[in-house]
């Protein structure tokens, strides 16, 4: 497969050359954001007084949109993660990091195609497939902050064509998210598929079916093939009409594949399983009620369901979903404690506007396990180990969300969220943690 993408990309880019010719700048932008936050958080190894601290760190992207003519456009965004005050153990902390960098070239080809190269972020749906490289225990070695789980990181290296046949678009892509470095092993990732969307004439309704592959070159095969269908519906009610209007999602996935035997990416407190062929399932479905109360939008009724493996069969197909690349959790606690495979979650979320400026989400969520673990088997979440034993009770999330708009560039957030354990963790760790973060965003 390699020899021929290769092949494909030489002559995509020699023709990109030629179809456009000379280029000279006709506009430059530079914008970004910079944001700051200061952490205040307390038990995130679920043991009492072991993990706390306060700290502040800071988030800088800088971005250079450049538009060498009509239809050829370049993006550059620089990154800077930091935690305050850390040149001394950590001298890289100050680096810039390159986000993006990529060429799109419109009308290659065919008017409605569009195609882009380079570094770019990639995100389908609701990012339950794929939105975040550095998604829960993926974060990336560059990553030098304290919260991993708050990085800004969200691109691949990859080559994405947008084919625009309104009401169709389909967007075929192929990523490389890791190159490898074993010695006498090849063993690269990468990133490959297609989505198709189609947005309906009425009722704000759209539909989009993908197919998406994760593939690993090792000795072992390692493969995860996933196919899914995603769906929304939000009628356009007239006014003073009898019913409220709603918004209606639901998406399901199946996956299959290689599985090469062990724990795979992001699965929760499970025993080791044989290599052997995939078969896991997702469900994600949501209800959103918009009230016509200015001070209360909305209300959202949210379950996910990740199928999990059960521990005591280690041989056969593999049933554990691989939370492969999502992004869902939005940097909320709860996520940096456990990845969502292997899971039931229950979520409540209500949205409230006192005043036209603020803006608080609230949202309470249960967890119980698909599969219950093994009595002492760990569960390896971003901050730390924790011991289980065979109760299904994950715990519940509680969670409060203020942004201010202070002005058009200047938001304000404060953020606190508490967890608390449920009895699938074992008295070791059955303390209740918190995070709490204030925040200030500045657009330019």
């Amino acid at each position: 497969m390699g020899k021929r993408l290769i092949l494909v990309l030489m002559i995509l880019f020699v023709f990109s050359i030629t179809s456009v010719g000379y280029a000279e700048t006709q506009t430059t932008k530079i914008s970004g954001d910079l944001t700051m936050r200061g952490i205040n958080h307390e038990s995130l190894d679920l043991q009492a007084g072991n993990i706390h601290g306060s700290w502040f760190m800071s988030t800088l992207r800088l971005r250079l949109d450049a538009a060498l003519s009509d239809d050829l456009n370049a993006v550059v965004r620089l990154l800077s993660e930091r935690d305050w005050g850390l040149e001394s153990t950590a001298p890289d902390s100050n680096d810039l990091d390159l986000d993006l960098a990529y060429i799109t070239v419109n009308k290659l080809l065919f008017s409605p195609l569009t195609l882009t190269i380079g570094r770019q972020e990639l995100r389908f749906g609701n990012a339950m497939i794929i939105g975040d490289p550095d998604t829960n225990l993926l974060a990336s070695s560059e990553s030098k902050i304290t919260a991993i789980d708050l990085s800004a990181r969200k691109s691949f290296d990859s080559i994405r064509a947008t084919i625009d046949l309104a009401p169709v678009t389909i967007d075929p892509f192929f990523a490389q998210v890791n190159e490898g470095n074993s010695v006498n092993l090849d063993d690269d990732i990468y990133l490959y598929g297609i989505n198709a969307r189609y947005n309906f004439s009425k009722n704000n309704a759209l539909s989009e079916i993908y197919y998406f592959v994760k593939h690993t070159d090792a000795i072992l095969k390692d493969e995860v093939n996933n196919v899914g269908l995603r769906c929304s519906f939000g009628p356009n009610f007239a006014p003073n009409s009898a019913m409220l209007p709603f918004v209606l999602q639901a998406e399901v996935a199946h996956q299959f594949g290689d599985f090469p035997g062990g724990l795979p990416n992001g699965v929760w407190g499970l025993a080791p399983h044989l290599p052997g062929k995939r078969s896991a399932w997702a469900y994600d479905i949501s209800g959103t009620l918009l009230t016509p109360i200015k001070v209360l939008p909305s209300i959202t009724l949210l379950y996910n369901y990740r199928s999990g493996e059960d521990p005591a069969d280690i041989a056969g197909n593999y049933t554990g979903w691989d939370i492969m690349y999502e992004s869902q959790g939005g940097g909320s606690l709860d996520n940096a404690l456990v990845a969502p495979s292997n899971a039931h979650l229950f979520h409540i979320i209500t949205q409230i506007k006192p005043i036209k400026e603020l803006t608080a989400n609230i949202r309470f969520t249960h967890f119980i396990w698909d599969k219950a673990p093994l009595a002492g088997t760990p569960l390896f979440g971003v901050y730390g180990m924790y011991i289980l034993t065979a109760e299904k009770t994950l715990g519940n999330f509680a969670e409060l969300d203020l942004q201010y708009a202070y002005t058009e560039k200047i938001t304000f957030g404060l953020n606190g969220g508490i967890y608390l354990a449920g009895n699938t963790f074992n008295e070791i760790n059955d303390t209740n943690a918190h995070r709490i973060i204030a925040s200030m965003k500045v657009d330019f």
